[in-house]
Protein backbone atom coordinates (compact mmCIF):
# COMPACT_ATOMS: atom_id res chain seq x y z
CA UNK A 1 0.00 0.00 0.00
CA UNK A 2 2.94 2.62 0.76
CA UNK A 3 4.29 1.58 -2.89
CA UNK A 4 0.99 2.07 -4.10
CA UNK A 5 0.61 5.53 -2.58
CA UNK A 6 4.41 6.75 -3.18
CA UNK A 7 3.38 6.19 -6.41
CA UNK A 8 0.49 8.27 -6.74
CA UNK A 9 1.90 11.13 -4.94
CA UNK A 10 5.23 11.14 -7.27
CA UNK A 11 2.88 10.81 -10.19
CA UNK A 12 0.80 13.97 -8.88
CA UNK A 13 3.89 15.78 -8.25
CA UNK A 14 5.06 15.03 -12.22
CA UNK A 15 1.64 16.03 -13.33
CA UNK A 16 1.90 19.46 -11.09
CA UNK A 17 5.31 19.84 -12.50
CA UNK A 18 4.19 19.56 -15.98
CA UNK A 19 1.12 21.84 -15.59
CA UNK A 20 3.14 24.29 -14.51
CA UNK A 21 6.10 24.01 -17.27
CA UNK A 22 3.54 24.25 -19.92
CA UNK A 23 1.04 26.84 -18.76
CA UNK A 24 2.80 30.21 -19.27
CA UNK A 25 1.39 33.99 -19.97
CA UNK A 26 3.80 34.73 -22.76
CA UNK A 27 5.88 37.65 -22.52
CA UNK A 28 5.97 38.58 -25.82
CA UNK A 29 2.97 39.32 -26.44
CA UNK A 30 0.99 42.58 -25.08
CA UNK A 31 -1.26 41.89 -22.27
CA UNK A 32 -4.68 43.41 -21.56
CA UNK A 33 -4.11 45.39 -18.37
CA UNK A 34 -5.30 43.61 -15.07
CA UNK A 35 -6.14 45.97 -12.39
CA UNK A 36 -4.69 49.33 -13.39
CA UNK A 37 -1.41 47.54 -14.96
CA UNK A 38 -0.45 48.46 -18.07
CA UNK A 39 0.58 46.46 -20.83
CA UNK A 40 4.29 45.06 -21.51
CA UNK A 41 6.27 47.40 -23.14
CA UNK A 42 9.27 45.35 -23.91
CA UNK A 43 10.33 41.61 -25.22
CA UNK A 44 13.63 40.33 -22.97
CA UNK A 45 15.99 39.32 -25.38
CA UNK A 46 19.15 38.99 -23.11
CA UNK A 47 19.55 39.86 -19.54
CA UNK A 48 20.82 42.86 -20.40
CA UNK A 49 18.75 43.90 -23.40
CA UNK A 50 14.86 44.26 -23.95
CA UNK A 51 13.67 45.81 -27.43
CA UNK A 52 11.40 48.76 -25.97
CA UNK A 53 8.48 49.20 -28.26
CA UNK A 54 8.80 52.43 -29.95
CA UNK A 55 7.45 55.22 -28.39
CA UNK A 56 4.38 56.42 -29.70
CA UNK A 57 3.70 53.59 -32.11
CA UNK A 58 0.36 52.90 -31.99
CA UNK A 59 -0.07 48.79 -32.73
CA UNK A 60 -2.59 46.07 -32.09
CA UNK A 61 -0.35 43.41 -31.91
CA UNK A 62 3.35 42.66 -31.39
CA UNK A 63 3.99 39.47 -33.49
CA UNK A 64 7.56 37.97 -32.14
CA UNK A 65 9.77 35.12 -33.61
CA UNK A 66 13.02 33.47 -32.39
CA UNK A 67 15.39 31.43 -33.47
CA UNK A 68 18.60 29.91 -32.00
CA UNK A 69 21.51 28.33 -32.90
CA UNK A 70 19.92 25.94 -34.57
CA UNK A 71 18.08 28.05 -36.68
CA UNK A 72 18.90 28.60 -40.52
CA UNK A 73 19.66 32.57 -40.11
CA UNK A 74 22.26 31.55 -37.30
CA UNK A 75 23.85 28.36 -39.29
CA UNK A 76 24.21 30.62 -42.47
CA UNK A 77 26.05 33.62 -40.29
CA UNK A 78 28.12 30.52 -38.73
CA UNK A 79 28.91 29.20 -41.84
CA UNK A 80 30.61 32.57 -43.36
CA UNK A 81 32.18 32.91 -39.97
CA UNK A 82 30.17 35.15 -37.92
CA UNK A 83 29.20 33.88 -34.24
CA UNK A 84 26.14 34.38 -33.27
CA UNK A 85 23.23 32.55 -30.58
CA UNK A 86 20.06 34.00 -30.98
CA UNK A 87 17.74 36.11 -33.86
CA UNK A 88 14.30 38.09 -32.96
CA UNK A 89 11.93 39.94 -35.51
CA UNK A 90 9.58 41.78 -33.83
CA UNK A 91 7.19 42.66 -35.79
CA UNK A 92 3.93 45.37 -34.71
CA UNK A 93 0.98 45.25 -36.42
CA UNK A 94 -1.85 47.97 -36.74
CA UNK A 95 -5.43 47.59 -38.93
CA UNK A 96 -3.53 44.47 -40.85
CA UNK A 97 -0.76 46.56 -41.92
CA UNK A 98 3.27 46.34 -40.69
CA UNK A 99 3.85 49.46 -38.43
CA UNK A 100 7.42 48.78 -37.78
CA UNK A 101 10.00 45.90 -36.98
CA UNK A 102 13.01 45.12 -34.93
CA UNK A 103 15.65 42.75 -36.35
CA UNK A 104 17.76 41.38 -33.59
CA UNK A 105 20.72 39.73 -33.51
CA UNK A 106 22.27 38.30 -30.37
CA UNK A 107 26.24 37.82 -30.58
CA UNK A 108 28.75 35.35 -28.81
CA UNK A 109 30.85 38.13 -27.86
CA UNK A 110 30.86 41.93 -28.13
CA UNK A 111 33.94 41.07 -30.80
CA UNK A 112 31.39 38.65 -32.94
CA UNK A 113 29.22 41.39 -32.79
CA UNK A 114 31.24 44.14 -33.70
CA UNK A 115 32.27 41.68 -36.58
CA UNK A 116 28.82 40.97 -37.72
CA UNK A 117 28.05 45.00 -37.57
CA UNK A 118 30.93 45.88 -39.82
CA UNK A 119 29.72 43.24 -42.42
CA UNK A 120 26.01 44.70 -41.88
CA UNK A 121 27.17 48.11 -42.38
CA UNK A 122 29.66 47.12 -45.47
CA UNK A 123 26.43 45.96 -47.25
CA UNK A 124 24.92 49.05 -46.09
CA UNK A 125 22.95 48.35 -42.86
CA UNK A 126 22.88 50.52 -39.91
CA UNK A 127 22.58 48.49 -37.32
CA UNK A 128 22.78 49.55 -33.39
CA UNK A 129 24.84 48.07 -31.02
CA UNK A 130 24.50 47.27 -27.33
CA UNK A 131 27.11 45.11 -26.15
CA UNK A 132 26.48 41.94 -27.61
CA UNK A 133 23.09 42.33 -29.41
CA UNK A 134 22.51 44.10 -33.12
CA UNK A 135 19.64 45.73 -33.89
CA UNK A 136 17.37 47.74 -36.36
CA UNK A 137 14.39 49.64 -36.59
CA UNK A 138 12.16 50.05 -39.46
CA UNK A 139 9.51 51.69 -39.74
CA UNK A 140 6.01 51.16 -41.45
CA UNK A 141 6.94 52.77 -44.62
CA UNK A 142 10.54 50.51 -44.91
CA UNK A 143 8.48 47.15 -43.67
CA UNK A 144 5.23 47.80 -46.16
CA UNK A 145 7.64 48.27 -49.24
CA UNK A 146 9.48 45.66 -48.00
CA UNK A 147 6.16 43.32 -48.29
CA UNK A 148 5.63 44.88 -51.20
CA UNK A 149 9.06 44.10 -53.03
CA UNK A 150 8.99 40.41 -51.39
CA UNK A 151 5.04 39.97 -53.17
CA UNK A 152 6.05 41.34 -56.40
CA UNK A 153 9.06 38.71 -56.38
CA UNK A 154 6.67 35.61 -55.82
CA UNK A 155 8.07 35.01 -52.73
CA UNK A 156 4.96 35.82 -50.75
CA UNK A 157 1.67 34.47 -51.86
CA UNK A 158 -0.15 37.74 -50.68
CA UNK A 159 0.96 41.15 -49.91
CA UNK A 160 0.18 40.86 -46.38
CA UNK A 161 1.54 40.63 -42.95
CA UNK A 162 0.97 36.57 -42.26
CA UNK A 163 2.42 35.41 -45.31
CA UNK A 164 5.56 38.50 -44.64
CA UNK A 165 5.53 36.72 -41.04
CA UNK A 166 5.29 32.87 -42.74
CA UNK A 167 7.93 33.74 -45.24
CA UNK A 168 10.76 35.47 -42.45
CA UNK A 169 10.14 32.58 -40.57
CA UNK A 170 10.30 30.05 -42.21
CA UNK A 171 13.15 31.13 -44.54
CA UNK A 172 15.27 32.06 -41.40
CA UNK A 173 14.12 28.89 -39.20
CA UNK A 174 12.36 31.38 -36.48
CA UNK A 175 9.38 30.30 -34.25
CA UNK A 176 6.80 32.48 -32.82
CA UNK A 177 6.65 33.45 -29.77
Amino acid sequence: MKKLFSLLLVVMLLCAAMTGCFTSTNPTEPEEPIGGAEKTTSVKITDTFSAEDPEGLAYETRHVYAGDKNSTAIIGMAAQGYNASAMYIILYENEGKAVGEYQVIVCDTEEDANNLKAFYSAAGQNLTQDGVVLYMFSDADMVQSTIAMYAAMGALSEETVNAYLTFVSTSNGLIKQ
